[in-house]
């Protein structure tokens, strides 16, 4: 399989994850549950165990580095419940609660070639648009 559309698919992960996390806090905000809290923290542990596998067939060193990354920060957020980290002080939470989110990031990142390489366009112009888009699509009605 091609490289960056491998690449892509793990980018797009992270774009749904961020997508459906706005929307969980949506719901909770209005008093409605959802399901994606429960199901995520296995579809994270999965992703990242192959983000973190496929990091070491990366051809690109920078590329290789990020999908690491991401694969542990996927990892990170899928133990954030079984640490406890919601009792931990704010400092050491503000600090897990960077590494742990940083697969949004990431994400743009992995998800760069295929974009570059689709529509010849520089993916800033693509991905930061649609990420700010998702936002306020999701959380428009708050203004």
């Amino acid at each position: 399989m091609d490289e960056t559309l491998v690449l892509l698919l793990l980018g797009l992960y992270g774009y749904v994850a961020f997508a459906l996390v706005l929307h969980t806090a949506k719901k909770t905000l209005l008093g409605k549950s959802f399901f994606w809290p429960e199901t995520r923290r296995y579809t994270d542990v999965v992703i990242g165990l192959v983000s973190l596998l496929y990091s070491t067939r990366v051809s690109q060193s920078d590329l290789r580095f990020i999908t690491a990354l991401y694969g542990l920060s996927l990892l990170a957020n899928s133990l954030r419940g079984p640490l406890g980290v919601g009792k931990w002080n704010v400092g050491a939470r503000k600090a897990f609660n960077y590494l742990a989110n940083s697969y949004i990031v990431l994400s743009l990142f992995l998800m760069a070639p295929a974009v570059k390489k689709l529509t010849g366009v520089e993916p800033v112009l693509i991905l930061i648009p649609l990420f700010l888009g998702t936002y306020y699509v999701v959380w428009g009605w708050r203004r």
